[in-house]
């Protein structure tokens, strides 16, 4: 649709940047609930251009470091494309980003428009609705922020208060007489009690600890490395599955990103039967890694 790249470093030609401007506000005025102000589409490449492409990169793409720009038959023009008809698409939540944009909340009723500088706290319907939605099915990182909440380019999760909640360990665990699974990050090296991961992931934590539990393998949980970290992904400038939380890596000892996995199979079995995708299973193996987002689950696995 474009015939040169647009926005920060583009050669923004006015023809190609309109396209984008139209794009960009296709994108934002079939938000349902929340939107930008629209873009005016004078085809001359300014700040809030850029801006709402760093935004757009951010919250539809995934990219974790946004280059602002629109490369031809690059992934940023592939998701806008997506906008070229005007049509209704999933409630979209994110946070403030800029005060360069305004944002608003149409009112279905009157059809008229409320605009505050600010982001409206207008809850997401579709996300609070959605605490049970198997993350396992979103397969993108577009779908996860839809039900979950948007990460924006300076680290803030929108949803995070909703969905970051304290899993637990369950008495019947920590009790036993061969728990001994230890926080590495703890100075003190203490016996994990609870784990801040993503609500969705309370169930298949718990399914997973008693599957170790019923076989006697629960003497083979040894090390927590981390649930929650807003990141890339390792070699990557997408959100990692650990920046929903979504994902949580453990016995990290010659488990390593390129390492053969030194984990058991009946190990890895717990987990997998309990509905965790194993890291072990990339083509770089990842063996500390297990995740229930759908986008980064093995192929192997994929559901």
């Amino acid at each position: 649709m474009i015939k040169n790249s647009v926005g920060r470093g583009g050669l923004n030609k006015k023809p190609d940047v309109k396209i984008v401007q139209q794009l960009l506000n296709s994108y934002i005025n079939t938000q349902y609930l929340i939107y930008f102000a629209s873009l005016t589409e004078d085809g001359l490449c300014g700040k809030k251009t850029i801006e709402a492409i760093k935004v757009f990169q951010s919250q539809i793409v995934g990219l974790s470091s946004p280059d602002c720009r629109v490369d031809v038959a690059g992934n940023t023009m592939r998701h806008l494309q997506q906008y070229n008809s005007a049509r209704q698409i999933t409630p979209f939540v994110g946070t403030a980003i800029s005060s360069v944009f305004v944002f608003a909340q149409k009112n279905a009723a009157n059809n008229t428009t409320i605009k505050n500088k600010t982001l409206l706290k207008t809850p997401n319907k579709t996300a609070s609705a959605n605490t049970n939605t198997d993350p396992r099915k979103l397969k993108s990182r577009a779908a996860i922020a839809q039900v979950y909440g948007t990460i924006t380019s300076d680290k803030v999760w929108a949803d995070k208060n909703k969905y970051l909640k304290p899993f637990v360990i369950p008495d019947d665990i920590k009790s036993h007489k061969d728990y001994n699974w230890i926080n590495t990050y703890d100075p003190k090296k203490r016996k994990v009690s609870k784990i801040w991961c993503n609500i969705s992931m309370h169930p298949f934590l718990r399914k997973a600890l008693t599957n170790l539990k019923n076989k006697n393998l629960i003497s083979e949980l040894k090390e927590f490395g981390g649930c929650h970290n807003i990141r890339s992904s390792r070699g990557s400038t997408t959100w990692s599955a650990h920046s929903w939380a979504l994902a949580i890596d453990l016995n990290m000892t010659g488990n390593g990103m390129g390492e053969t996995p030194k984990l058991s199979t009946e190990f890895v079995k717990c987990f997998t039967d309990a509905g965790f995708g194993w890291g072990g299973y990339y083509g770089t193996k990842d063996g500390m890694h297990f995740t229930i987002a759908g986008y980064d689950l093995p192929s192997k696995q994929a559901m």
